[in-house]
């Protein structure tokens, strides 16, 4: 399990715009270092707050999307689970 990935934030913005998803607000959080047991994993979390008024929820073979009550059940990995439970408020 893990986030969506992206090389940029505008390639963040990019794909939200080519799913139809309307951008609320977004917040760029601190970049944030993993440490496994071989390599560092740098990475810069971008928040968005998507306008979703029908409630739909994207799936298919590569994408599945959970709401926040339903993601806390699940097995995450370390690093996405700290910033999930860190960012929930927003």
């Amino acid at each position: 399990w893990s986030l969506p990935e992206f090389t940029s934030f505008n390639a963040a913005h990019d794909w939200c715009s080519n799913n139809k998803i309307k951008v609320q607000t977004e917040k760029r959080l601190t970049p944030l270092r993993h440490t496994f047991s071989h390599y560092h994993l740098d990475y810069s979390p971008l928040l968005i707050v998507c306008d979703n008024p029908k409630k739909i929820m994207l799936e298919n073979k590569n994408v599945l999307w959970y709401n926040s009550v339903t993601i806390k059940t699940l097995a995450l990995p370390a690093p996405i689970k700290q910033l999930i439970q860190h960012n929930n408020g927003h």
